[in-house]
């Protein structure tokens, strides 16, 4: 396909992202952990997560033994939600998203100007996105249970220092926009036909 034809107009994310992230630099982290029983070791990131000076939400899927067992590890420290549809409203609400380098999910954090530590990284498919975070210091990698709880503890350390610079970073590079500029780019040729 010739070059000229090919358009580019960002990654289509929710509208309900356009609202950007409303976590300050202050008070008690919010964190959202989103967790699948497919990670042989997710009820121990669940048991690490919990164990910080943080408001964790963690959201599991329709798994219900794999819902169960996180919640037995985390002993009322953490929210723990099955499948939910108020992904984006939870990003919105939160510091900091930890979840795998999917492309949905890194593309609606970038959007929504909140930082990523990303959690698992498929290779080929998903080594893009989590460059993405890791090139524009929009946040950082954290394969394992310990790596994940020490990114989060460094995050908010020092009055957030390391936060404020993932953020700052984050919104430079978001762009909820794609959606809508595939839109009326239709509309007009819809429009021209």
């Amino acid at each position: 396909m010739p070059r000229e034809k090919i358009l580019s107009f960002g990654f289509p994310v929710s509208e309900r992202l356009q609202a950007r992230s409303s976590a300050k630099p202050e008070g008690r982290p919010r964190v959202l952990l989103m967790l699948n029983p497919g990670r042989k070791d997710a009820v121990a990131v669940a048991r690490a997560l919990a164990e910080l000076e943080l408001d964790l939400t963690i959201t599991v899927g329709k798994d219900a033994d794999f819902k169960e067992a996180v919640e037995k590890v985390v002993a009322g420290r953490a929210e723990v939600l099955g499948w939910t549809d108020r992904i984006p409203e939870l990003m919105l609400t939160s510091h900091l998203v930890i979840s795998k380098a999917g492309g949905a999910t890194t593309h609606e954090c970038v959007a929504a100007g909140v930082p990523m530590i990303i959690s698992q990284v498929i290779p080929g498919q998903e080594a893009g996105n989590a460059r993405l975070i890791v090139d524009h210091q929009a946040g950082c990698l954290g394969l394992t249970p310990q790596a994940m709880k020490e990114a989060v503890a460094q995050a908010f350390a020092d009055d957030y220092q390391v936060w404020k610079k993932w953020k700052a970073n984050c919104e430079a590079l978001g762009d909820a926009q794609g959606a809508q500029r595939v839109a009326e780019k239709v509309i007009a040729l819809v429009s021209a036909s």
